[in-house]
């Protein structure tokens, strides 16, 4: 199981290290917004800051930052 927290996701442009899908849902949450991305498997979230969202039904790709992913229960870095 691979796990990342939705604010250790940044949304990037096209890259082979990425997860591509397209924006589903942008939730306004103040300062930030929670980016949800429809991707060929689970739904992906990113938390951006305001004013840096992208557009409902844009193709995006969310990168994890590498020190700050869990893979089958433990943190790598």
């Amino acid at each position: 199981m691979y796990g990342v927290r939705p604010e250790y996701l940044e949304l990037t442009p096209e890259r082979p290290d990425a997860f591509p899908g397209s924006v589903s849902v942008l939730e306004n949450l103040g300062t930030h917004t929670l980016v949800t991305l429809e991707t060929a498997g689970p739904l992906i979230q990113a938390v951006v800051a305001e004013g840096e969202e992208p557009a409902l039904g844009a193709p995006a790709w969310a990168r994890p930052r590498r020190s700050l992913v869990y893979l089958d229960g433990r943190l790598h870095t």
